[in-house]
């Protein structure tokens, strides 16, 4: 039977009884009671206290106070409040519960209630609905009900579905983990932990925390802001723009945005799906995967994959594998590049190195980056300044026919727009046609220049075979004991380095650089060394052009070279060449050879048995025996060391200086006059030997200080000769006749004035076959 209480302020003391209150303000103490409130107590609080109490309210507007134990109450917009700490209280729809204390158990098993307090456990049953004020609260859902955070701090776990969280104030930071449940974030201030799978987080340009062991939640919302997405794992789906921190996390645009990787790097890989993303990596080290179309990736010292098509990576120092299928563009320095068979890649910067396997499709636009070919039937194109490299031995690379293939291989590399070849293996055969730029870093390589303006760089032990069969072209090579082919007519080589063979079928022009050494092979070449290069030709008909340098001619008998130098040490190895010497300050070594120096010019010759013409105004410094030196012009100087030369003197003003080394007189000049024409006088230590009526003469020095300055005998051209003891006589006899005849002057008095009975008496006696 009921217990009614009717009174007003009544504490009614009951265990395990029905009660009914019709007051207000009681106070009901007692357990395992239920308890039925039959009309509004709007002006007061019922106060239920005790374990096991189920409360039944049927009125709306109550106040009702419960606590000390398991409590149940059905009430419909009340106000509940909770009574001391530790209760466990089931609360129906629409209900206000308030709760001072902490660690209360309180389940909701309507709809639209509210919850203020804090630390306490909160459950709502399925499809009920909760409003929460108050922190550190956990709270658990049951699937498809929705739940009001006001303040920041709570945990949310949904052990259903399809629930819905709103963060519903202004700077909240919640937790929530479930399956399929959506997450409104109301202001950009609230941050949200998120953990589960299937997650839909609608942000605002929040920070968002993706738990580890979450999958598959997705950022999206109406407002683009730059949200902050902080995963260590799973999945993440975004439509919205937002900051991604962390590692091992697949970051999926549903319709473009863009994102920025930030937080420490980690080796397991960031995968980004959906088409036309934009994700910025803001520091290095992290490892990304571009698994959709049109994505970019803006990034330094960054480690990529590519698994899509139409990606861009821009940046310094990335690692990038385009799959196989892939196609991607790399746009920036010093980035390591690997393509997959059939995947493509256009690189764009300088220092970038590209690996292409299999069948790859690979350009490089930009200066100073190299693209590794491995003749698996991948497709390169180069440009100017790029390098295309090939690193395999028995490589047969052609550009003109573009095409790449490897000795006992069954695929060809397609080759465009190359501009440099790097060739690293050995044996290699290379055939260029024009502008191409072939580095050759092995030895025993095959090269064949089709065309002009190639440049072939070859190693230190390189010896190569170059073979050039352009005509009219211009090469340039450096390289190291190659032997270089030039079968083309009027092909201009530059050529560098040392120990290198230059062989011409129909001559050419050759220039040498700097301190570079070469044998050039071949008839009717044109050869320009420059300082310190040494140069041998062992042909015939050239004409060389040195300066500072060093020229061997090893020429056949007979051959003839034409030489304009200027300090330059020239060998004429084989007796019977011929050298016509243009230019000064040269020194040539020969032995048994015919040179002709230019007129102007001063040298040096030093061996014995030459044939030496000096032209006017030349300078010859000779020494060396049995040489015979002309001197055809006037204004020449004569520097003869050695013994058993012979002068020829066929110019005027010559000045002739002679030394045998302390033998005595050696050697013979020979005069272009005859005997009658000739005079003497003595000029200091010089001897003068003048033509009468000419104004030409030859000065023979230091006649008179030494015999070694001595020629054996000067012989005119009529046959008869004088020896140096004549040479005493007769000058005595002249000088003797020169003072007895005032105003004598031999270089503008004819032979006639003298009188002929002088000649023919006293001087004519002296000369003598």
């Amino acid at each position: 039977m009921a217990t009614i209480v009717t009174a007003n302020n009544r504490s009614t003391l009951a265990n395990s009884g029905t009660l009914v209150v019709q007051g207000n303000r009681d106070t009901i103490v007692g357990s395992g009671n239920t308890i039925t409130l039959l009309q509004s107590t709007i002006n007061g609080v019922t106060s239920i206290v005790g374990g096991g109490n189920t409360i039944v309210d049927s009125f709306a507007g109550n106040t009702i106070a419960v606590g000390g134990g398991v409590i149940s109450v059905t009430a419909t917009a009340d106000v509940i409040t909770l009574i001391g700490g530790g209760n466990i209280v089931n609360i129906n729809n629409n209900n206000t519960v308030v709760d001072s204390y902490s660690g209360d158990h309180v389940s909701f098993t309507g709809f639209a209630s509210s919850f203020t307090g804090s630390l306490n456990f909160l459950t709502i049953a399925k499809s009920g609905g909760l409003t929460v004020n108050g922190t550190g609260n956990q709270v658990t859902m049951n699937g498809a009900g929705t739940l009001n955070l006001n303040t920041s701090g709570n945990s949310v776990t949904d052990l259903g579905s399809n629930s819905t969280i709103v963060l519903a104030a202004t700077n909240l930071v919640e937790t929530v983990t479930g399956t399929g449940d959506t997450v409104f974030l109301n202001y950009a201030s609230n941050a949200l932990s998120v953990g589960g799978s299937n997650m839909l987080v609608q942000a605002a340009g929040n920070t968002i925390h993706v738990l580890a062991g979450a999958s598959n939640v997705i950022v999206t919302g109406s407002k683009k802001g730059a949200n902050r997405l902080y995963a260590g794992t799973g999945t993440i789906t975004t439509q919205s723009d937002l900051a991604l921190n962390g590692a091992g996390t697949s970051l999926n645009f549903l319709s473009g945005g863009s994102a920025t990787l930030t937080g420490p790097a980690s080796a397991s890989p960031t995968t980004i799906l959906g088409r036309d993303a934009t994700l910025t990596v803001a520091g290095p080290g992290f490892n990304v995967s571009l698994a959709a179309n049109g994505q970019t990736l803006l990034g330094n010292g960054e480690t990529v994959g590519v698994a899509a098509i139409g990606d861009l990576i821009s940046g310094a120092g990335n690692t990038v594998t385009v799959a196989q299928g892939a196609a991607a563009t790399i746009s920036g320095t010093n980035n390591i590049v690997t393509v997959g068979d059939g995947g493509r890649a256009v690189v764009q910067g300088a220092g970038n190195i590209v690996t292409a396997l299999g069948g790859a499709t690979v350009a490089a636009t930009a200066a100073a980056t190299t693209v590794v070919g491995n003749a698996t039937g991948a497709t390169l194109s180069g440009s100017a300044a790029a390098t295309i490299r090939y690193d395999a031995s028995g490589m047969t690379i052609n550009l003109v026919s573009g095409r790449a293939s490897i000795t006992g291989g069954s695929k060809v590399d397609a080759l465009t727009n190359v501009g440099i070849l790097l060739a690293t293996g050995n044996n290699d055969t290379l055939i260029a046609g024009s502008g191409a730029t072939l580095s050759l870093t092995g030895t025993g390589d095959q090269v064949t220049l089709t065309g002009g303006k190639n440049v072939v760089l070859g190693s230190a032990a390189s010896r190569a075979t170059i073979t050039i069969t352009a005509s009219n072209s211009a090469e340039s090579i450096s390289a190291t004991g190659d032997t270089i082919l030039v079968q083309g007519t009027g092909d201009t080589l530059t050529l560098a380095g040392t120990g290198n063979q230059v062989t011409t079928a129909a001559g050419g022009s050759l220039i040498l650089a700097a301190k570079a050494s070469a044998t050039l092979n071949g008839d009717g070449d044109t050869a320009t060394i420059a300082s310190g290069a040494s140069l041998t030709v062992t042909g015939g008909s050239d004409t060389i052009t040195a300066s500072d340098a060093t020229l061997t001619v090893a020429a056949p008998i007979g051959a003839a070279e034409m030489v304009n130098g200027t300090s330059t040490a020239i060998a004429l190895t084989v007796a019977g060449e011929t050298l016509t010497l243009n230019g000064t300050g040269n020194s040539v070594t020969a032995g048994g050879d015919v040179i002709t120096l230019a007129a102007k010019s001063s040298n040096t010759v030093n061996g014995s048995g030459n044939v030496i013409t000096v032209g006017p105004q030349g300078g010859l410094k000779m020494t060396g025996t049995g040489n015979t030196v002309t001197l055809t012009g006037s204004g020449d100087t004569l520097n003869l060391t050695g013994a058993g030369n012979k002068i020829v003197m066929a110019g005027s003003s010559a000045a002739v200086s002679l030394s045998s080394n302390g033998v005595g007189p050696s050697g013979e000049l020979d005069l272009f006059v005859t005997h009658d024409k000739v005079w003497l006088q003595r000029a200091g230590n010089d001897l003068v030997v003048e033509q009468l009526g000419a104004g030409q003469a030859a000065r023979l020095a230091n006649w008179f200080t030494s015999t070694s300055a001595e020629v054996a005998t000067i012989k005119a051209s009529d046959g008869v000769l004088l020896t140096p003891a004549d040479v005493t006589t007769l000058l005595g006899k002249m000088t003797t006749f020169t003072n007895g005849h005032a105003g004598f002057n031999p270089l503008t008095t004819s032979q006639a004035s003298t009188g002929n009975s002088y000649y023919a008496g006293a001087l004519n006696g002296v000369w003598h076959s």
